[in-house]
């Protein structure tokens, strides 16, 4: 019966390993999540894993090939035209969040820098149903540099419940 087990086992881990495709010469197979991954795979991915703990702090890793994605910052404040003292988001928030307190139901105007779109809400779950407005920051001829304020609707201004900014 050992001896069943045994060739059993064997034959087992023969078709396991022949499933994987044709060996390379001196490339072993690995299992990684339940997945056969060649070692030449798994060393280019603890390469990419030296680079990153050598970067030193403060310096970013630039692939040739990427694309830089557009960032987006909203400056929120409680005057017309961005005038006085904003607080700035860049991500969503609402009530809950306690930068944008002073906003809540009190929203006059916005200023969004970069590419985006700042959405702005009468729900604290922002619910779609519930936008009061937005201001958009997108196509080509706009630059990632630059800044649109905008005064928010007169009837919206006592609404405002949270807020949400996207890339465009």
């Amino acid at each position: 019966m050992k001896l069943v087990v045994a060739l059993v086992g064997l034959l087992a881990c023969a078709a396991v390993g022949g499933a994987s495709g044709t060996q390379i010469p001196g490339h072993k197979d690995h299992l990684a999540h339940g997945k056969t991954v060649k070692r030449s795979v798994r060393l280019h991915q603890h390469r990419g894993a030296a680079r990153m703990l050598n970067q030193k702090p403060g310096e970013e890793m630039v692939h040739e090939n990427a694309t830089a994605v557009a960032t987006q910052e909203v400056f929120l404040f409680n005057k017309l035209d961005c005038e006085g003292s904003g607080a700035n988001f860049t991500f969503s928030g609402n009530a809950f969040l306690k930068d944008f307190a002073p906003y809540v139901n009190n929203l006059w105007s916005a200023k969004v820098c970069g590419k985006g779109t700042f959405f702005f809400f009468a729900t604290p779950d922002m619910q779609t149903d519930a936008t009061l407005g937005h201001i958009t920051r997108c196509g080509e001829d706009v630059s990632v540099d630059g800044c649109a304020c905008e005064n928010l609707p007169k009837e919206t201004r006592s609404l405002v419940q949270s807020f949400s900014i996207q890339y465009c």
